[in-house]
């Protein structure tokens, strides 16, 4: 998939960088702080209260690592996820 991207992209003229995504998932966006899971998908900040998934919480953080301005409304209105028990 790596290498489709990459190859669809140069196509169209588009620059592609690669980023180390060692704990996008586990810092807060907003603040920098730690995240606490809640044993599913859902991750929270103590210090901003800042709550979202985590794929989405790794997303902002790549985000931030390339210097791109950060939607607002994805920062601050948390997605709705179900999660569903087993059984």
């Amino acid at each position: 998939m790596q290498f489709y991207i990459e190859y669809k992209a140069k196509l169209e003229g588009l620059p592609v960088v690669y980023i180390n995504p060692k704990d996008t998932s586990s810092l807060c966006p907003i603040c920098g702080g730690r995240l606490a899971s809640n044993g599913y998908r859902l991750l929270k900040c103590e210090k901003c209260r800042y709550e979202n998934d985590r794929d989405i919480t790794a997303c902002l953080n790549l985000l931030r690592m390339r210097g791109a301005p950060l939607p607002p409304k994805a920062l601050y209105d948390p997605q709705i996820i179900e999660v569903r028990g087993k059984g």
